[in-house]
Formats: C-alpha cells, sequence, structure tokens
C-alpha cells in the first residue's frame, strides 16, 4: 500500500520561522556603557503562567533583566511587548535566572559580582524591585548557575569557584522596600562534590543534581540530615567560616560548612 503526503500533511512537520526579532542597538537606555549591541546570556519563560494568559519571558543582558509579554493576537505587529525592564548599577554580569515555583513574581538571578538576587516584578515593588542580597560569605568568584527548591523556600548557586551553596530564602515583603534585605551566609557550603567549575545545579526533591562541564561529570548527591518539610532556619543558625569541615585527607582545601 502506497501513502502519499499532501502538502496540507506536510505543513505540519516543518520546522517553526522566526516571526520576530528585536534589539536594543539604537537605544542607551538598554547598553551598558561599553557596549554597542546588547548581548543576551539567558532567555527562560514564566512557566507558572496561566496557560488562558499570554506568555511572559525574561531575557538576561549583562546588567538587566528584561521582562517580555508574548501576545498571540498582534497579528503583523510585533507579538512581544517589554513589560519590565530591571537594572542593578551595582550588579555585574547575570548570567542565570529563575523564577521561583511558588510565585511567578519572583526571580532569582546568579551575577558575575558572585551574589545572588532576588527580584520581584509586582508594581508594589517598582521603586526598589531588588527585595533580597545573598552575598558575603558565600562565593569567590563569578557564579553560573542559580535554582530554587520546588517550596521556593532554599535556592542553590554554584559557580567558577566550584562551591555549591544552599540558602533559606527569608520571608519576603509584600509591601514596598527601599533596601533590600542581605544574607551573608548560606545554610551549606562545600566545594567537596567537584574539582572544577560547577555550571549547572538543580534542586531534585531534596536530592541536587550539578554538573562540572570541563570535568564531564554530572553528580546526584544529598546533604546529609537535610529536609525541606522541616521550618525554615534562622540566619542566625548559619555557619560561619570558623565551622568548617575538611571533606578530603588528599586534598584539604576541598572544604565543607553545614548547618545539618
Amino acid at each position: 500500500m502506497t501513502y502519499v503526503v499532501t502538502a496540507k500533511e506536510h505543513d505540519i512537520f516543518e520546522l517553526p520561522k522566526l516571526r520576530v526579532s528585536f534589539g536594543f542597538e539604537n537605544d542607551p537606555r538598554f547598553l551598558s556603557p561599553d557596549e554597542s549591541v546588547a548581548e543576551f546570556f539567558d532567555v527562560k519563560f514564566c512557566p507558572y503562567q496561566p496557560l488562558d494568559q499570554d506568555a511572559v519571558f525574561a531575557a538576561v543582558s549583562r546588567k538587566h533583566v528584561f521582562v517580555c509579554k508574548l501576545s498571540k493576537h498582534t497579528g503583523d505587529l510585533n507579538p512581544c511587548e517589554i513589560i519590565r525592564v530591571i537594572r542593578d548599577e551595582d550588579c555585574l554580569d547575570v548570567n542565570d535566572l529563575t523564577t521561583s515555583p511558588t510565585d511567578p513574581s519572583v526571580i532569582a538571578s546568579a551575577s558575575d559580582d558572585t551574589s545572588v538576587r532576588i527580584w520581584s516584578i509586582d508594581p508594589v515593588h517598582r521603586a526598589q524591585p531588588c527585595l533580597c542580597i545573598f552575598a558575603g560569605e558565600g562565593h569567590s568568584w563569578s557564579l553560573l548557575s542559580v535554582a530554587f527548591h520546588d517550596n521556593g523556600n532554599y535556592i542553590l548557586s554554584s559557580g567558577h569557584d566550584q562551591v555549591i551553596n544552599l540558602w533559606t530564602v527569608p520571608d519576603l515583603p509584600s509591601n514596598a522596600i527601599t533596601t533590600p534585605c542581605q544574607v551573608h551566609y548560606p545554610h551549606f557550603s562545600t566545594s567537596a562534590v567537584h574539582g572544577g567549575i560547577v555550571d549547572c545545579v538543580a534542586f531534585f526533591g531534596d536530592y541536587i543534581l550539578s554538573r562540572a562541564c570541563h570535568d564531564n561529570i554530572i553528580v546526584l548527591w544529598r546533604i546529609e540530615g537535610f529536609s525541606s518539610d522541616g521550618p525554615k532556619q534562622p540566619q542566625s543558625t548559619a555557619p560561619t567560616p570558623q565551622h568548617v569541615l575538611s571533606a578530603s585527607y588528599e586534598d584539604p582545601d576541598r572544604l565543607t560548612r553545614t548547618l545539618y
């Protein structure tokens, strides 16, 4: 039996075509002083947007997070609308971002300045969209990856310094603020899992998946004693650098400090 594919049937197998693209090379508001054309390092859709609403995505350039809406009903017009631009003068290149699974208006970013920052696109925080900064005794080199736990209470971060940190997210303000809260110490920090750059981390339940791209290694592991079911621990209980344990007799520089 011979089966003939009609043109109409064949259409369903066609690859998607570029509909529109946009950039900011002609608008200095969206560029850093040393840029002529904006470079984008990551783009992610908000996975928690209701299905009957327009899709929302965020794009990360060196010093900006662009929050855009993608409309299905614009005809031949540009379907992309920029609804928010978040810029931080104190922040270096932003290398990763992720949306909170419990609040789609909350975004976490990982930056070259060794900080993880939590941002809000809620209009109430328009004057100061940065709600919290995780930095201090966490990382010593550029960050490459950040991930939320499914319950939104914990964040993982990793980067060039081979360190993986677990941070406890404080209760975030629902009202307007003038100054972001500061979290200086993670509740868990280790350089014992990988011996090279850790370019990706993610939660798998309470387990952790981490990847060292130059070593061609992906590891599934867990923090002994950690459970997301328990209450969040206050910042005052986070271990300081004085509470460091050597994780390897062969390599004393591979260290771990943990509350759990």
